[in-house]
């Protein structure tokens, strides 16, 4: 190897490190302790009335979680906060404040430092 390509090689390298390190620090990071995943409704779940949400703390340090709903005309419209049970995050969620469709609903977990971590998406038909 020349050595330009070994310089080359190094910088990459720690180009990777310095990103890697930044992403640590940033307020999106995965070992925030404030990831949650959604476990009521399933994805795929036809939901009407009074819905029920419900969402798992997957990391230590969750002190609140949001409710977001995106579909039809809304984009990650906050659609309530979640209350601390024995079963998780959760809450009842109106489904008459939107129209029938088919929405995406996502929780939010938060940390005390107020870092954020977003969950996964669950795909759910309403039909009031």
């Amino acid at each position: 190897m020349t050595v330009a390509v070994v310089a080359s090689l190094l910088l990459a390298l720690a180009a990777t490190g310095l990103g890697i390190e930044a992403l640590r620090k940033s307020g999106n990071r995965t070992d925030s302790g404030s990831a949650t995943s959604i476990l009521v409704p399933t994805s795929g779940a036809t939901v009407s009335g009074a819905a029920p949400i419900a969402a798992a703390p997957r990391g230590p340090k969750v002190t609140a979680v949001d409710f977001l709903v995106t579909g039809g005309s809304y984009h990650d419209m906050k659609i309530g906060t979640a209350t601390l049970s024995e079963a998780g995050w959760d809450m009842i969620w109106q489904t008459t404040n939107v129209p029938n469709g088919t929405y995406q609903i996502t929780s939010v977990g938060y940390n005390a430092d107020g870092v954020s971590t977003r969950s996964a998406s669950v795909m759910v038909k309403v039909v009031n």
